[in-house]
């Protein structure tokens, strides 16, 4: 990580052009609706259903 900040601050040029990148392969990644996808409360932790049998992650 600190060679990735120490390249982008040498060429900020070279940043934008990966951020951009970036960007565009983000979009796309595609949304998941409906039953595939889910509302997180917590971004980084995945939503816990409770059915009768067992606990599922969802």
């Amino acid at each position: 990580c600190a060679s990735s900040i120490t390249k982008y601050s040498r060429n900020p040029a070279r940043f934008r052009t990966d951020f951009g990148s970036a960007m565009i392969k983000m979009g796309d990644i595609g949304l998941l609706t409906g039953s595939a996808g889910q509302i997180r409360r917590v971004c980084s932790a995945v939503n816990w259903i409770c059915r009768a049998d067992k606990h599922h992650q969802t």
